[in-house]
């Protein structure tokens, strides 16, 4: 029967009321969230979690295992100086991960129903500066580090983002485009044989490649900085090449990279970590990462502590070559990848120093986190003829 609009009953038009929208159904299944919620009581601080996926939910947990950790920061325990044997921290994870019971069982439910297409995408709101990607996860096989066993994301809530940069991130995937890069001087210059087989436009300083972002052009397939970081709980003084704040790249206007998106990946000591500014207080999360999401990027890399020069160099040409051996492969998958090849599951003897040393390629690799949207990957140049 053909639609008549004459057919329609008459009468006062009646308000349909509010509804409830499931954030869930904007992920395919096997893509779970789970929320690191901060909290205070009379013993001090601690956190809560709460976790969803198509299959099975993290109730509101909160116990009092749940208290702010003392020593499991790994970018205060795997330092240049003054940091403790890589083999302490590699046990001190463990051990501090196997008392998050419930956590552990909603982990390992997703895993025996999704297997190896199970993706985890963390929204941590605390300061607790919590790896997550080296949260040890129990299992048969006797277990596994999160950051290899599953594909892990990030996310940052941003309450100062524009109504179009979501609470949790869309699939915003980015065709290719232009290459754009900093590097510092120094043992990072190293990087730059690899940027040239990208076609990258060098900038002279980081300010540059700031303005490079907001001149007129079109898509950023890549936007790489290579430089040193400090870290700060003030946005003023948490820097990159000693120069440049995160208050600087807060308020720096990036209209290009607002418009076209791109993946953004600092390669420098501290980058992808995320501060609550007392000089501010109010409970907004800052760092190089939220600012650059906030003004458009599509995906962010960075480092959650210090890695050092020659690992950094070393993953930069291992995650380009994978990202270009597999084209339309996620960048998750990528990254979780590239951890497999240099995890270590079996702790080596805490008095053994060579062994201890040996576990550094891991931790740097596990240090590397990324912002972005499960599906998301990258298009990058092809290589050059003579080339190949």
């Amino acid at each position: 029967m053909a639609f008549d609009p004459a057919n329609l009953p008459s009468g006062e038009s009646a308000s349909l009321g509010t509804t409830t929208i499931d954030l869930r159904a904007a992920y395919p299944p096997g893509v779970a969230v789970l929320d690191v919620l901060p909290l205070v009581d009379d013993e001090g601080q601690r956190f809560g979690l709460r976790g969803y996926c198509c299959c099975d939910e993290l109730l509101w947990t909160a116990p009092d295992r749940h208290r702010r950790p003392g020593r499991i920061d790994v970018a205060a325990l795997i330092t240049r100086d003054g940091g403790e044997s890589p083999a302490h921290t590699f046990l001190r994870l463990k051990n501090w991960s196997s008392s998050k019971i419930e956590l552990q069982r909603w982990l390992s439910c997703l895993r025996e129903r999704h297997g190896d297409a199970l993706t985890l995408i963390v929204r941590d709101c605390t300061d607790f500066g919590i790896a997550w990607e080296l949260f040890w996860l129990s299992g048969p096989d006797g277990g596994d580090w999160l950051g290899s066993a599953i594909t892990v994301t990030r996310w940052v809530t941003m309450p100062r983002a524009r109504s179009t940069v979501s609470r949790l991130p869309l699939h915003r995937a980015r065709a290719g485009g232009e290459v754009v890069a900093y590097v510092a001087d120094g043992p990072m210059r190293a990087d730059l044989e690899v940027l040239k087989e990208l076609d990258a436009v060098i900038t002279e300083t980081f300010w540059d490649l700031l303005a490079r972002m907001d001149e007129p052009g079109g898509p950023f397939a890549l936007v790489y900085a290579a430089c040193h970081g400090r870290f700060s709980g003030s946005s003023l003084e948490f820097l990159l090449d000693d120069a440049v704040s995160v208050a600087d790249v807060d308020t720096a206007r990036l209209s290009r990279l607002a418009r076209f998106g791109g993946l953004v990946f600092l390669n420098a000591c501290h980058s992808a970590r995320l501060i609550d500014d007392p000089e501010y207080n109010d409970a907004t999360q800052r760092g190089f990462a939220e600012a650059f999401l906030r003004a458009g990027a599509t995906g962010f890399i960075g480092t959650v502590g210090v890695v050092a020069e020659e690992q950094a160099h070393r993953y930069l040409r291992e995650i380009i070559r994978l990202l270009r051996e597999r084209p339309g492969t996620p960048i998750a998958v990528t990254i979780r990848d590239l951890r497999r090849r240099h995890s270590v599951r079996i702790p080596p003897r805490s008095n053994d120093p060579a062994a201890a040393r040996a576990l550094l390629p891991f931790f740097h690799t596990f240090m590397y986190a990324y912002y972005g949207g499960p599906s998301d990957y990258a298009t990058l140049p092809p290589l050059r003829e003579g080339r190949r």
